[in-house]
């Protein structure tokens, strides 16, 4: 992931718009770092990154069916504060509650990694291993072609 890419490009270009608000959904296949994209994205932008799973919003006396009703509102609340960005991830977006989904006014997908992607990754996974033989990195990411962003590092390991 770099500052080039089109999905940073995409918020990039949503943050300069100061009439704008900042409620986004990463959605994609699983082990495709959405996760760690908000991070670096973070760090990027300068900004502190608090991270919120539907399983801290559930309390023991609250059914999932009444976090759902209320995470839209408080959403709404969040963006009323114009230095806060919402980002949002997921792998099933439309196991969304519609409701919810309508919030998100950028929705990025993150696909699987490209040849260009996955050949990057293996280099830089390849700088910390010595190895006596020679790894042609480009038939490496060919052949990890359709491989997640995880499956990719997990192959390195």
């Amino acid at each position: 992931m770099c500052s080039l890419s089109p999905e940073f490009q995409k918020i990039e270009e949503h943050r300069m718009c100061p009439a704008t608000e900042s409620v986004i959904l990463l959605y994609g296949p699983p082990g495709n770092s959405k996760s760690t994209f908000m991070k670096v994205l973070s760090r990027q932008i300068n900004s502190k990154l608090l991270c919120v799973t539907p399983t801290l919003l559930k309390s023991f006396d609250v059914g999932q069916d009444q976090v759902l009703q209320h995470f839209p509102s408080e959403i709404l609340l969040f963006k009323e504060r114009s230095s806060i960005t919402i980002f949002a991830a997921t792998n099933l977006p439309w196991a969304i509650d519609e409701a919810l989904h309508r919030r998100f006014e950028i929705k990025i997908y993150i696909p699987l990694p490209n040849d260009e992607a996955r050949y990057n990754l293996l280099k830089k996974c390849f700088d910390t291993i010595s190895t006596s033989k020679k790894v042609n990195f480009l038939q490496l990411a060919n052949d990890l072609d359709g491989c997640s962003t995880h499956d990719v590092i997990l192959f390195c390991r």
